[in-house]
């Protein structure tokens, strides 16, 4: 008997947690910079070779567009930065995005943009979420064969 009422509390408190106007962990948004992901050699060397990555509204001479792409990663912070768990986040998205441009044929992601909240079109920054210890990226371009 102490075993049914153990799982029907469990189950009730599964339920309140799940109920609308419950508190859910807040999302934070993270501004982070680019620039130190593409300054790190060892991060770059990850990301599939001959495919450039183009944020915002970079300009570009596109030859072929190959139609568009996505990624939504997330990682846990661990001993690092927001910021650098962030940018491994970003690492893994680009990562994903590039392979799937060189399946497509392409050599390039172009206009990349962070779709957490808002739309954040950026050359310089993407959003990044976090609650206590997960940390999100969310990002969508187009794959394409650039010049």
């Amino acid at each position: 008997m102490r075993t049914k009422t153990i799982a029907g509390v469990a189950l009730a408190a599964i339920v309140t947690a799940s109920a609308p106007g419950h508190a859910q962990p807040a999302m934070n948004r993270l501004e982070v910079a680019i620039k130190p992901l593409f300054d790190d050699p060892k991060l770059v060397k990850r990301l599939p070779e001959g495919v450039k990555f183009y944020f915002g509204p970079q300009a570009v001479d596109v030859a072929q567009d190959l139609g568009p792409t996505n990624s939504y990663r997330m990682t846990v912070r661990g001993a690092r930065t927001k910021a650098d768990a962030c940018r491994w986040a970003l690492l893994s998205s680009l990562k994903a995005m590039g392979e799937q441009a060189q399946k497509a044929g392409g050599n390039a992601v172009v206009g990349l943009y962070s779709v957490i909240g808002e739309d954040h079109r950026s050359e310089a920054t993407f959003i990044c979420v976090f609650s206590e210890n997960t940390l999100s990226v969310s990002l969508r371009g187009t794959m394409a064969v650039v010049k």
